[in-house]
């Protein structure tokens, strides 16, 4: 292929379909675990109300909320992964390798929220978010404005495997959580997620109709799982997901779109000093933390 301005334009569509294709053929599992929101500046703030009381009857004067709202600030961050093509391969159309590149690249760049999730579980004992704890904690307070509520947890480090027993414990914990006002929250986990060493304790739990002991197994169908091979560095790491509120545990911010960009004009200085093509995945997002109810962190 003779290096030109229409060739190199016909090379970048071609590419740019493989990069989509590979864009769109994978496998996400973000969207079971966060909740997808648009971003037009360089970051969101985010207020998690203290506490919403819930109706109560209207007999004489309004009672109205003093809600107080406690900000999470999440900045954009910009993201890219390129692809450098020499010009003796498009010379010599010796393209096949760059073409499973640029699947592979497709496919990684939808991957990249994926990843944003993994830091979120594996990392959220760490740092701090707006109630001044970390996303995963044992002392959570249930009001950062009236410490008679007292605490809640929703993180276990060590001492809770994946049992039916502590399944049920985690889950009976996570229906007694209350908000700001004292009253339920309403936080029904639907969702277990763990690593591929967990596989097989998730059908025994959720799937087969009797436990390992033969009787009835009362825990089937009350939860479905996602087995996440990122998440296998943690082997006995799981997590109980409340997937039915309006929002989720986890925000994915979406500032723009991953997009397929190209350096192939014949005036680009590494076009004619290198001799190569560049081709580069980029987007800008980032992600993080909602209600620490909607999550519950547990290990062996």
């Amino acid at each position: 292929m003779e290096l030109s301005p229409a060739s190199l334009r016909a090379l970048q569509r071609t590419l740019s379909t493989i990069f989509s294709r590979g864009y769109q053929e994978s496998d996400i599992w973000y969207p079971n675990v966060a909740t997808t929101v648009p971003s037009a500046t360089s970051g969101n703030t985010y207020y998690w109300t203290d506490a919403v009381k819930g109706m109560t009857e209207f007999v004489g004067p309004r009672e109205v909320q003093n809600i107080k709202r406690n900000a999470y600030a999440l900045d954009n961050k910009d993201w890219q992964d390129t692809l450098q093509i020499p010009y003796q391969a498009i010379r010599d159309d010796s393209l096949g390798s760059f073409t499973s590149e640029t699947l592979s690249l497709g496919d990684a760049v939808a991957k990249h929220p994926d990843e944003l999730m993994v830091s979120l579980l594996q990392n959220g004992h760490t740092g701090t978010i707006w109630d001044g704890k970390a996303y995963f904690a044992t002392d959570h307070p249930v009001s950062l404005y009236d410490a008679s509520l007292g605490t809640y947890q929703n993180y276990t480090a060590s001492g809770l495997a994946l049992t039916d027993a502590n399944f049920m414990t985690v889950r009976t914990r996570m229906m007694a959580y209350k908000n700001a006002a004292g009253r339920p929250a309403g936080a029904v986990p639907t969702l277990v997620v763990a690593p591929p060493s967990l596989e097989g304790k998730c059908i025994e739990l959720f799937k087969n109709e009797l436990n390992a002991a033969g009787g009835s197994n009362t825990t089937k169908g009350m939860a479905n799982y996602l087995i996440v091979p990122e998440l296998e560095n943690q082997p006995t790491t799981w997590y109980s997901i409340v997937t039915t509120r309006p929002i989720k545990p986890f925000v994915y911010q979406v500032r723009e779109r991953p997009r397929f960009m190209s350096k192939t004009s014949l005036t680009e200085e590494s076009v004619m000093s290198n001799l190569q093509c560049t081709f580069m995945a980029y987007c800008c997002d980032n992600a993080g933390y909602t209600l620490p109810i909607l999550a519950y962190k547990a290990a062996a």
